[in-house]
């Protein structure tokens, strides 16, 4: 029995990669990108469908039972031990 909130704490840990990741690829869409509207509206597109994205996932976060525990015995069978 695993408990849901793991699966929280690794997935906040792969948000924080991800977060500093698309900083590092916004500055340099910006930074070194052509200077035209379509870098702009790209850098904007990524930068608001990731926002939205991770509002929605931690509106379900917040509203999830954390406490539950997930059944892997179901997936993978009862493994026994026999000598």
């Amino acid at each position: 029995m695993i408990p849901v909130y793991y699966f929280v704490i690794a997935w906040l840990i792969f948000l924080g990669v991800f977060v500093l990741i698309a900083l590092v690829s916004v500055m340099q869409m910006l930074r070194f990108g052509l200077a035209h509207w379509l870098t702009y509206f790209t850098t904007v597109a990524f930068v608001g469908l990731s926002a939205i994205i991770i509002v929605f996932s931690l509106y379900w976060i917040g509203h999830a039972n954390l406490l539950t525990e997930l059944n892997l015995n179901s997936i993978f069978g009862n493994p026994t031990m026999t000598s």
